[in-house]
């Protein structure tokens, strides 16, 4: 048992009552409240369930071959931050300046943060919520890197740099801290699923859940192994849905055990878009 003395009641009390001034002393004035917040107060109380509805518009999408995609180099790949090993504060200056912004024709421009090889397939995704988060339309950019391992990579980025989008610039971000894009490589072999193709209904129909209609699905079967006799087998299936936009990644010799790996199945995908500060003529780029 702890015994205190009566110079050690004191120096508690004296403590105990300095904490009590300190909380009591806090200005709230100095702190925002959820309804002065405005990502706080739209999400709130389930709100946010009625301001993000993704669809995936299908004339939007293009199947890119691997052929076509491995001799198409991205810019942001022969960045001269890699030639040059400038600085990163040199390299994050230039970027924010957006030095590097590649016109891509009726497409706006290339992001010149992404890395690693190229997509392929790329389209559209639109929100078509009645009440969108931001109050207007929000498109973003969709695509699908197919890697020769199996891996695939989703990217949803906001569109910019065309008439009627609301950014000039990309949004910032930083593939070359977080990836190993480097050790990636684009699957040599991959396959456009689209319900209009009778050579690929009948893979997409044994993915498509029961009940559902074959024509809100497409899909991309890829990969790199061979069978027995050396000819190339297309390993796994990206099985996409339009609307809601939802993906699932299936293994193709082993379909009846589901999907490995799921985005979105429960709609729960909130994708919060730049906005414009009062006054500001181009929104924040992070």
């Amino acid at each position: 048992m702890i015994r205190m003395n009566a110079y050690g009641w004191w120096l508690l009390l004296l403590l105990v009552s300095t904490c009590a001034v300190g909380v009591t002393a806090v200005d709230r004035s100095k702190f925002r409240t959820c309804q002065q917040t405005s990502f706080c107060r739209r999400h709130r109380g389930n709100h946010s369930s009625r301001l993000y509805e993704y669809k995936l518009i299908a004339d939007s999408v293009h199947f890119h071959a691997p052929h076509e995609a491995s001799s198409a180099e991205h810019p942001a790949d022969t960045d001269p931050d890699e030639k040059e090993k400038k600085s990163v504060w040199q390299s994050l200056q230039r970027r924010l300046l957006g030095q590097h912004h590649v016109h891509n024709g009726d497409n706006g421009k290339l992001d010149p943060y992404v890395r690693g090889p190229p997509p392929t397939l790329t389209g559209t995704v639109y929100n078509v919520a009645d009440e969108t988060s931001s109050g207007s339309h929000e498109e973003l950019l969709f695509s699908v890197s197919a890697m020769s391992d199996g891996l695939v990579r989703v990217r949803l980025t906001e569109r910019y740099g065309v008439a009627g989008s609301a950014h000039e610039h990309a949004r910032v971000t930083y593939d070359d801290l977080v990836l190993e894009h480097k050790e990636w490589t684009s699957a040599s072999h991959a396959q456009w699923l689209r319900p209009e193709d009778p050579q690929t209904t009948a893979t997409l129909e044994s993915l498509v859940p029961s009940g559902s209609h074959v024509s809100n699905y497409m899909g991309l079967k890829y990969g790199d192994g061979v069978d027995s006799s050396n000819t190339p087998t297309l390993d796994w299936i990206l099985l996409i849905q339009l609307q809601p936009f939802a993906v699932g990644l299936y293994q193709a010799n082993d379909i009846g055990s589901g999907a490995k790996v799921v985005l979105n199945a429960e709609q729960m995908m909130h994708f919060e878009t730049r906005r414009h500060k009062d006054g500001a003529s181009e929104p924040d780029t992070t």
